[in-house]
């Protein structure tokens, strides 16, 4: 119970609004939550990306010296 809800039952309005009101709070909580995790995700793939990038490159550049020296 909410203090929304009870200030609405107190006033003696439509239990329907009581009944909305007491839903709408998690239904916030709920997509605030997945708005942080989804950017929270996007964060650390963005990061993975570029730890592989650049270790790709620097494989590669490796690679490049080899032959350089074989040459």
């Amino acid at each position: 119970m909410t203090v929304g809800v009870l200030a609405y039952q107190n006033i003696g309005d439509v239990p329907v609004r009581a009944f909305w009101w007491e839903f709408s709070f998690p239904l916030v909580g709920v997509i605030v939550a997945a708005s942080i995790v989804t950017l929270v995700i996007q964060r650390l793939v963005g990061l993975v990306v570029r730890w592989r990038r650049r270790r790709r490159r620097h494989d590669f550049e490796r690679e490049v010296l080899k032959r350089r020296r074989k040459g």
